[in-house]
């Protein structure tokens, strides 16, 4: 039987054991997911002309393709390849990170789930980079801009230990709903506007605060509104800032009360991982988790990928 993700308690753990009891009913799940038509070679893209591979010498759920004679699974090609962790699991990692609000660490992840902290750190940068597998179109209508700092304070750095660095966000939020967020090197219009050019359309209409770089930045689009915070003025009608505000607060938050610290290399990860939950924020956590499943297929991200991040970042800091 075809377990089915179509009520709502995703946290509720029990709900979950009973959905997906073992690796294979997961699989089975899986493959209704992403193969809604039948089976994908995933060597020729040949649909519905596979058998299924079964006996002792066979893995389980692998196929066969009767028109190029390859072999593969449902997991090939996706953030699933090769890993070592049942998919039962990985379904809960799934629902756990899609209805959890403000994230959860890996750590918490790890004792949960019964998993060593390295592949629990590895499973949820692997559901992240799924995250970000989404909707590249363009925003349009009312797009409000607006820029945070992700960081240590100042005021934190003890011992002679160096100031922490600020890494710049800039959100885009557009009033229909969806979202783009995205870390930057630095605030000025160059940065916004080339921000601006790759995720906006020319016909949208710009809300931001008063910041002296924007005016530069938005040139070329509809229009452009201001709200100045220096006099105290956060809504004028229509035109404000709250929904750049309220995602940037719940990135703030996550920080604050999940990762504790994120480096800057993989901060852009953490930030999508946000703005997807933003982007689906009015939908069923079951409809959120389905999502994030579909756009598993097609990226992959290697534990190496992931290492090598880290190593470079350690060299960086050596040098």
């Amino acid at each position: 039987m075809t377990a089915r993700m179509d009520t709502d308690g995703a946290l509720n753990l029990i709900d979950l054991v009973k959905r997906f009891p073992d690796s294979d009913t997961a699989r089975t799940y899986l493959e209704s997911v992403l193969w809604p038509s039948g089976p994908v070679c995933h060597h020729c893209g040949t649909v519905g002309e596979s058998t299924k591979l079964e006996g002792r010498s066979c893995r389980t759920g692998l196929y066969q393709c009767r028109i190029c004679e390859g072999q593969y699974t449902v997991t090939c090609g996706t953030i699933f390849e090769n890993t070592k962790v049942g998919l039962d699991k990985w379904m809960v990692a799934f629902s756990i990170l899609c209805a959890s609000k403000k994230s959860i660490s890996a750590l918490q992840m790890s004792r949960m789930l019964k998993l060593s902290y390295k592949s629990a750190w590895h499973m949820c940068h692997r559901i992240r980079h799924a995250m970000q597998n989404g909707n590249f179109k363009k925003l349009n209508g009312v797009v409000e801009v607006d820029e945070t700092y992700v960081g240590g304070k100042a005021k934190n750095a003890h011992n002679g230990k160096p100031v922490p660095k600020k890494v710049p966000v800039v959100s885009l939020v557009s009033r229909d709903g969806n979202m783009k967020a995205r870390v930057v090197t630095s605030v000025d219009h160059k940065t916004i506007k080339a921000t601006l050019k790759r995720y906006v359309e020319p016909t949208a209409e710009i809300f931001t605060d008063g910041g002296t770089h924007f005016p530069a930045a938005v040139q070329g689009y509809a229009g452009h509104e201001t709200v100045n915070h220096d006099a105290k003025e956060y809504v004028r009608g229509v035109v404000h800032i709250q929904g750049c505000e309220s995602f940037n607060a719940l990135l703030k938050r996550s920080l604050m009360g999940a990762w504790h610290a994120v480096s800057e290399k993989h901060l852009p990860r953490y930030v999508g991982e946000v703005a997807f939950r933003w982007d689906y924020r009015k939908v069923s956590d079951s409809e959120r988790i389905l999502q994030a499943l579909k756009q598993a297929d097609g990226c992959r991200l290697t534990y190496q990928q992931c290492r090598k991040v880290n190593h470079e970042q350690t060299q960086a800091q050596a040098g």
